[in-house]
């Protein structure tokens, strides 16, 4: 081997291995960025940016809210048992845990700026009446208060005067 050429060919492979590096990082950076903007929403046909340009909001979706009237059924017989009710009163207690959670979820959505009128039209009897009244109709003692306010996130808001 020519001792002249050696420091050369070093110096090449050195360049080509930080070169690998770098485009392996870049590379990295990238593929974070696509998965960044994938979880934000942004669509793959979005126009690129131009540099300097602000960005625009993302718009809210349309979405559909929706109640499982088997799922809260079953949460109110659960909470029903617990706490000791009869069967009317569990019937009572499905319907108020839907339009309690149902209310909670729409003025969720309203917060975000989101558009709730197809959801507002879907349960309009969920959304009539007032929800301390009706958890009053419940007649449940303190301790049956104290139980379901545990269980269900955000009631204490509601039974505090």
């Amino acid at each position: 081997m020519n001792p002249r050429r050696s420091p050369w060919m070093l110096a090449c492979v050195a360049l080509l291995a930080v070169g690998g590096l770098l485009g392996f990082h870049v590379y990295r950076l990238e593929a974070r960025l696509v998965s960044l903007e994938a979880n934000a929403g942004r669509r793959s046909t979005e126009a690129p940016r131009v540099q300097g340009a602000p960005s625009a909001p993302v718009r809210p979706t349309r979405r559909t809210l929706r109640l499982d009237d088997q799922a809260a059924r079953q949460a109110a017989q659960r909470l029903g048992s617990e706490l000791g009710l009869e069967p009317e009163r569990v019937e009572k207690l499905a319907r108020f845990l839907m339009a309690f959670h149902l209310r909670t979820a729409l003025a969720s959505a309203r917060a975000r700026g989101e558009d709730v009128s197809e959801s507002v039209a879907s349960y309009p009897e969920l959304l009539q009446g007032d929800l301390k009244q009706e958890l009053l109709g419940l007649r449940l003692s303190q301790a049956q208060l104290t139980t379901l306010s545990r269980e269900t996130p955000g009631l204490e808001a509601l039974l505090s005067p």
